[in-house]
């Protein structure tokens, strides 16, 4: 192959090869729509929400805010707004009295409390707090239907995400 020979096929090979203008921009256009759509999308009725009730709210203190699988599902995140800070350290600092979160379909119990070793938190009214349990089996899973007991005080109908 002589040497113009080859810048010419090197110049062919340039040009086929590379993507054209308008394929790039239609496909980072592309991008940016789904990105937009899959943030504005609204989250499925009640799947974020955790229903409130006024009896553990006024007794221990606590509104939970979320149940959730993570660490690949082997634990369960279990949130909480702290209202008032006494109350909550009297719920944490008991393993007795820690939350139990109980599988609406099975009837599973998924408890912690061999796994807390006391209250630790300076509690501060308005912040959010967890408690990690564990997940063992598997018993809870994204869209599983929980139920949040507080000894004799429940919230049903919590969906796990």
């Amino acid at each position: 192959m002589q040497m113009s020979e080859a810048v010419i096929v090197q110049e062919w090979r340039a040009r086929t090869l590379r993507p054209s203008r308008p394929i790039v921009a239609a496909v980072i256009v592309a991008a940016v729509l789904l990105t937009a759509f899959s943030l504005l999308r609204p989250a499925p009725s009640g799947a974020t929400t955790v229903p409130t009730n006024a009896a553990i709210e006024a007794r221990w203190g606590v509104r939970p805010t979320l149940v959730a699988t993570t660490a690949d599902g082997g634990l369960v995140d279990f949130r909480f707004v702290v209202l008032d800070p006494d109350k909550v350290s009297a719920l944490m600092s008991d393993p007795q009295n820690l939350p139990v979160l109980r599988v609406e379909a099975s009837g599973t119990i998924v408890n912690s409390a061999a796994a807390m070793a006391g209250d630790r938190h300076n509690y501060n009214a308005g912040g959010t707090y967890f408690v990690l349990y564990r997940n063992i089996g598997g018993a809870i899973r994204p869209g599983t239907a929980v139920t949040i007991l507080f000894g004799d005080l429940k919230i049903e109908h919590v969906i796990a995400r």
